[in-house]
């Protein structure tokens, strides 16, 4: 059947809903063939079988085969963690570095989410994390070892693929050594081509034959750009570099075009009918279905106009359809057993991503220290608006018949004066825990330590998310780092410190 200019174009549009079921708004978006599927956030998420009723709805009502994508990376950035099986940081894998493990849980993953009825999912990351204080990577790295983000790395293609599930390898070209959140504006790299073939690129060369589809960073290059122009909109970057250069003919994605990397210069539209000439394939407008009329508009008038090749769009669909075919297509399985199976299927497996959280651990001295004097201990914990560090509730709850007094304060991380880090060391007693949060880039929290460590001779620090706060405190000699500031990681660390209290009484 032979599709109009805006059916055509519809395919390269992945939007998203505002709610957890499907409005008629995108509805009609995904009817008339002007977008082709969503991205899941945390706000369509309640229950299991509210999911999968959302996407069996996007499916129905969708002219092309819907993409239904999710980012569900593992640690600080999973949708889907309240409803299927917690994914250990990477960072956390990548200090574990156990391949097979690493297979299981990704496969476990991805198993989980088909039946969910999702088909594609923003992962792994292939950025190099070689700035400590880069502020929007961390520990969603692997780790500052190219070789090592590259190995694992595709580890959980393969797996993803095996599972069923289409893989997005990110955020070509590297997001690892920058220090801004494209989230908030445009960051920029300034190393040299040779530095970037021997770290950043690496990673995603390694990964070309494997890799059924990348995702391009609005993230700013200057060896490639003279002009502040991201990757995403950069034909430099992706058909030079990307495509001709490295060779890749797979799937392209943009990250999101709402991010204000790109919309405080270009605007939304202008951005996308930038992108797709420049290269990319599929664009992701995580807004509202009138963004994503409002765009396909744009990229049809701009195909009409002659600034956009019609080319270049089919070129875009071949890839799309390429990319799908190397996954299977939806099983019809009937609701109730869909939801059995996956209720089986995390029940079984939360043991096994506990135990990988667990043995991902980074211990130096004696954690159990600062629970050795019968007294009060002192939990002092970052404010977080998205993750609760609810240790205190999950260790009582692995220890209920062991009298333990934790006396837990709160403080705002990154907006501590010195007077505040004088008043929450002065409720300190003999025995004190320090969460921190990123210290090495909220560095108020090191005032604090060091107000701390002169109240309470038995302490530990534990490094609630990246491991780079133990550099920064030496004085701490007991000291952990969880590599992962979601409820799985808490629960691990409550699980070490059960063990070793259990072993001394």
């Amino acid at each position: 059947m032979t599709q109009t200019l805006e059916e055509s174009v519809g395919q390269l549009i992945v939007g998203k809903v505002p709610a957890k079921v499907l409005d008629d708004d995108n509805k009609d978006c995904l009817k008339r063939g002007i977008t082709s599927g969503i991205t899941i956030f945390s706000e369509n998420v309640e229950s299991r079988e509210q999911v999968v009723e959302l996407t069996d709805a996007v499916r129905l009502f969708s002219r092309h085969p819907a993409i239904i994508a999710v980012d569900q990376e593992g640690g600080a950035v999973q949708r889907l963690e309240k409803i299927i099986t917690p994914i250990p940081s990477m960072m956390a894998l990548g200090k574990l570095n156990d391949k097979e493990r690493l297979d299981l849980v990704i496969g476990l993953a991805g198993k989980q989410m088909r039946l969910l009825g999702i088909n594609c999912v923003f992962a792994p990351v292939l950025d190099v994390n070689t700035n400590a204080r880069n502020p929007i990577i961390g520990t969603r790295s692997f780790g500052s070892n190219p070789a090592l983000v590259a190995d694992l790395g595709a580890t959980v293609i393969k797996s993803y693929i095996e599972s069923g599930v289409l893989p997005v390898a990110k955020h070509f070209p590297g997001h690892g050594d920058s220090d801004v959140d494209s989230h908030l504006a445009l960051p920029k790299l300034n190393h040299d081509l040779q530095r970037l073939e021997e770290i950043e690129l690496l990673p995603f060369r390694e990964n070309l034959l494997i890799a059924p589809a990348m995702m391009v960073a609005h993230l700013w290059i200057t060896a490639l750009n003279k002009d502040p122009l991201p990757a995403s909109l950069s034909q430099e970057v992706i058909s030079n570099l990307l495509r001709d250069q490295m060779g890749y003919q797979n799937l392209l994605f943009s990250d999101d075009m709402l991010m204000k990397a790109i919309g405080n210069e270009w605007g939304l539209e202008e951005a996308c009918v930038r992108a797709v000439a420049a290269g990319l394939d599929m664009l992701l407008v995580c807004s509202n279905a009138e963004d994503g009329r409002k765009v396909n508009a744009a990229i049809v008038q701009a195909v009409q106009s002659g600034r956009i090749p019609e080319e270049r769009i089919q070129r875009a669909i071949r890839a799309r359809h390429s990319a799908l075919n190397k996954i299977p297509a939806h099983d019809e399985m009937e609701h109730k057993r869909r939801l059995a199976v996956l209720e089986k299927s995390v029940a079984a497996s939360d043991p096994i991503v506990l135990d990988t959280s667990f043995k991902s651990l980074q211990q130096q001295g004696s954690p159990r220290r600062a629970f050795a004097v019968a007294e009060p201990i002192h939990l002092f914990v970052p404010q977080h608006n998205r993750y609760p560090l609810d240790f205190r509730e999950a260790l009582l709850t692995l220890l209920p018949e062991m009298e333990i007094h934790l006396v837990e304060h709160r403080y705002k991380f990154n907006d501590l004066s010195d007077e505040q880090c004088a008043e929450l060391a002065a409720k300190s007693g003999q025995n004190c825990v320090l969460f921190t949060f990123r210290a090495v880039i909220n560095r108020q929290q090191l005032k604090l330590a060091e107000r701390l460590e002169k109240h309470a001779p038995n302490r530990l620090l534990v490094a609630c998310d990246i491991p780079y706060d133990l550099d920064v405190l030496p004085e701490w000699e007991n000291s952990v780092a969880i590599h992962d500031p979601s409820d799985l990681g808490v629960r691990a660390f409550a699980q070490l410190i059960a063990r070793q209290l259990m072993c001394q009484h």
